[in-house]
């Protein structure tokens, strides 16, 4: 969606455009569930259920202003979205607050000697996903070029692949030591 139409019907790019943030509020509820069970057990529950509610209304706004949102390709190619500065509000603060807490905290676990080596290192795997994500997701707003499109589009997946490596990582050491034991 940030980088082009997937319908003819721009008003049903909006749409999309809209549910797509549900998808987003929705991950980073959860996602941050990680790094406050990892620091923050005790409060994981009351943040998780603040986050969810947060969600809600978020969301709610963001269909409320749908119908004040544009699309328009521009004559480079470029497909850009404008967005009513109460739905930018609500994305930034969310996302931003949940992004950042999430990468500190998980980069703070890689200088954790307490912890085993997987778990450092899926710390620094995690933290370095989010903070990769944190950047090139909102940077499609600020894109005018193809080039600098395909840039934040590689890094959006650089980011997923970094996710899928950290998420997996205790998994992937457990066979690589299992195939290297005689």
């Amino acid at each position: 969606l940030a980088t082009g139409p997937i319908s003819l019907d721009a008003k049903v790019n909006v749409w999309l455009w809209a549910i797509a943030h549900i998808f987003m509020f929705i991950s980073l509820c959860y996602f941050i569930r990680v790094p406050l069970r990892m620091s923050f057990p005790r409060v994981e529950k009351l943040i998780f259920k603040i986050s969810l509610l947060y969600a809600v209304i978020g969301l709610i706004i963001l269909f409320i202003n749908a119908p004040q949102v544009t699309a328009q390709l521009e004559a480079n190619g470029v497909y850009l979205f404008k967005v009513p500065l109460i739905s930018i509000l609500v994305i930034v603060s969310f996302t931003t607050l949940t992004m950042v807490f999430s990468a500190a905290t998980l980069l703070g676990a890689f200088f954790k000697n307490e912890l085993s080596l997987v778990y450092r290192l899926r710390g620094l795997i995690l933290g370095a996903g989010m903070i990769v994500y944190l950047t090139s997701g909102p940077a499609h707003n600020l894109i005018r070029s193809p080039k600098g499109t395909i840039l934040v589009d590689a890094l959006l997946i650089l980011a997923g692949f970094l996710f899928i490596v950290g998420v997996f990582l205790p998994k992937i050491m457990k066979n690589k030591d299992a195939s290297t034991s005689p």
